[in-house]
């Protein structure tokens, strides 16, 4: 009897279901829209693995998560690579725990899986066999890196910190979700999922300089060219209504835990939603000058704004003030719509946003300022003809 062989497939949403799943343990089954193509075949593929008894779900809904039926089985035809063979026995183990107790523990799992995701469909390497260890990045081999918070943490040697209020001991914790070290930027993340988290000032303020001086230790040329910023995600972009609305003032002074807001710790504050546009905008942002690049293709021969204007905004044109809103920048979003809704002049106020950003600026300050709406795919192919 002839013997049957085995085919090899080294390609196709199989196999990149499951490296997903050697990478991360899990994978959200509401992530699987963030797959290229059709969402419906991607839960056709799942379905079917389930059928072979490769895959087994966990839960019902939106929040119900995939992972390998058999963990990780020895003498598997793939991902021999030693950063995954590391990373296999420690991964597991953690994904058992999230499983068996689930609720919120599993639920920040799923995020860091789900980032982690992002960033390998839009070419950062976030995955073992991606990227080298942080203390290893050069400046003149960098590319586009994501670390999440649990390897940011041991690479920085960080220890929460333990603050005294009101006679009481309290621990300032970071709500760091990772930190991606890129051409166009190093950006901490921050993953809100459906709902507002609560942050504490002091201890972002800490996270961002603890990295800022161990980056600038391993290697200065790195922080030297490339500020830390920051980009939160969420799953529903109106929740981006809510952090821009968020006012300090509304909070007593003293009081340093409060809902995420704007007006501490980064500069910039990128607001992304956890979908293929997301996805899009980070390949975007992993570039060399990718601001730039987005200024001379939607703003051309504009007029910059000379220093000292007191209105924040990338043009003034004819006394008119343009917003880019497509760098996703509410920190300055904020600021703009702040002017525009005491100035009452909505010709006078113009904000670039891409389509699917359309209704958040129209929900702020949809009377106060003028829309400019651009294509996410338009845009990107005028960035290829660069």
């Amino acid at each position: 009897m002839k013997k049957k062989s085995t085919r090899i497939i080294k390609s196709g949403k199989r196999i990149e279901i499951l490296k997903t799943l050697y990478a991360n343990g899990v994978l959200p089954y509401k992530s699987l829209k963030l797959y290229n193509g059709e969402t419906g075949l991607t839960q056709r593929k799942v379905k079917e693995m389930e059928k072979d008894g490769e895959i087994v779900r966990y839960g019902t809904g939106k929040d119900s998560v995939i992972t390998l039926k058999n963990g990780w089985k020895e003498g598997t035809l793939h991902w021999k690579d030693n950063a995954f063979i590391v990373r296999r026995e420690m991964l597991q183990e953690e994904m058992c725990k999230c499983l068996s107790e689930g609720g919120t523990r599993l639920n920040r799992f799923s995020k860091r899986a789900e980032l982690n995701l992002m960033m390998h469909l839009a070419g950062v390497g976030a995955y073992p066999d991606e990227k080298p260890e942080m203390n290893d990045i050069s400046h003149k081999t960098l590319d586009a890196f994501y670390y999440n918070a649990d390897e940011v943490k041991d690479a920085i040697c960080y220890l929460d910190d333990v603050k005294e209020e009101d006679g009481k001991k309290q621990t300032t914790i970071s709500r760091l979700a990772g930190l991606e070290i890129s051409k166009g930027g190093i950006y901490a993340t921050y993953s809100l999922g459906n709902k507002l988290i609560e942050w504490n000032r002091y201890g972002e303020v800490r996270m961002k300089e603890l990295v800022k001086r161990t980056l600038g230790e391993w290697n200065p040329k790195i922080i030297e060219q490339n500020p830390i910023d920051c980009i939160i995600f969420a799953d529903d972009y109106k929740l981006f209504e809510r952090v821009i609305l968020n006012e300090l003032s509304t909070y007593p002074a003293y009081n340093t835990k409060i809902l995420l807001n704007i007006d501490f710790a980064y500069n910039h504050m990128y607001a992304l939603p956890t979908d293929k546009n997301g996805i899009a905008l980070l390949e975007e942002m992993k570039k060399k000058d990718w601001l730039k690049d987005m200024r001379h293709i939607l703003l051309g021969n504009h007029t910059p704004p000379p220093i000292g204007t007191q209105v924040v905004c990338d043009a003034l044109e004819d006394d008119k003030y343009i917003l880019m809103f497509t760098s996703c920048d509410i920190s300055r979003l904020k600021s703009f719509i702040k002017r525009a809704r005491m100035a009452e002049a909505p010709e006078k106020f113009i904000v670039y946003c891409f389509s699917f950003q359309t209704p958040l600026i129209k929900r702020l300050v949809g009377d106060y300022v003028t829309i400019g709406e651009i294509e996410l795919d338009d845009y990107k192919e005028e960035v290829r003809k660069l």
